[in-house]
């Protein structure tokens, strides 16, 4: 912005944005019987702590002012004692810079904080995806080790029930085997509600191939995940 030059002859108001915050004060008292010995003292309120002196000074300058609002006021003396305050008065109003205003601290607030928490947020999800690894690792390491210490074939779906999915976490498991005789699927071990006592089934349970979720899925040697039993569609495979 060039430089620019206003006259005052009364109070105003004058704007500037942030990048034009230099601004100069010319001012003048007039006396019948001159103007050399004249004293004056100067304050811009928001910025000057106390009023300025000079002898016979008639402008001051001021650079790089911080984003806010002032007012310049001047009086003026002959003897040092008495002093005339001016009859105007100039409020200065430096524009705040767009990264000192309150929408931008607002949005870059929320932008960093957003982008802690994702990182919060992946860095513990990696973590853990990573114990998950390390807990189907050791499953898998313990399975395949028990095997060869199980002498039935009920000990061995007894531990994996217990053993293998109660490390993985699972909160329920049921083991079927295929009563080919009957053609129906039968619980012979269980994790969870299902087994309320060591190496027994509540209210034991079989199931015909071809019929509701686990019957389904038999039929078809595929597996399936249901979000929610309730609503799922297939209860009959035809």
């Amino acid at each position: 912005m060039q430089d620019s030059t206003i006259y005052l002859g009364k109070s105003a108001d004058i704007s500037l944005q942030y990048k034009d915050n230099s601004i100069v004060f010319r001012f003048s008292a007039i006396n019948l019987r001159g103007s050399r010995n004249i004293q004056y003292q100067y304050k811009l309120e928001g910025y000057d702590k106390d009023w300025q002196k000079g002898f016979d000074v008639r402008h001051v300058r001021y650079s790089a002012l911080p984003a806010g609002n002032f007012i310049f006021k001047v009086k003026a003396s002959m003897d040092g004692i008495n002093w005339v305050p001016s009859s105007n008065e100039v409020k200065v109003i430096i524009v705040p810079p767009l990264w000192q205003r309150w929408w931008f601290i607002g949005a870059a607030i929320a932008f960093f904080t957003g982008l802690i928490y994702w990182i919060i947020s992946s860095r513990n999800r990696k973590i853990d995806e990573q114990r998950e690894e390390i807990e189907q690792e050791q499953a898998i390491s313990y399975f395949t080790s028990s095997l060869s210490e199980q002498q039935t074939e009920e000990n061995i779906l007894w531990d994996v029930a217990k053993n293998c999915i109660g490390r993985l976490h699972f909160e329920d498991c049921v083991i079927y085997l295929l009563d080919e005789e009957n053609d129906i699927l039968v619980q012979k071990a269980a994790h969870g509600p299902k087994s309320p006592k060591e190496f027994e089934i509540s209210r034991p349970i079989g199931i015909e191939i071809g019929k509701g979720i686990v019957g389904s899925v038999a039929l078809r040697g595929k597996a399936e995940i249901i979000n929610d039993t309730t609503k799922d569609a297939l209860l009959y495979c035809r």
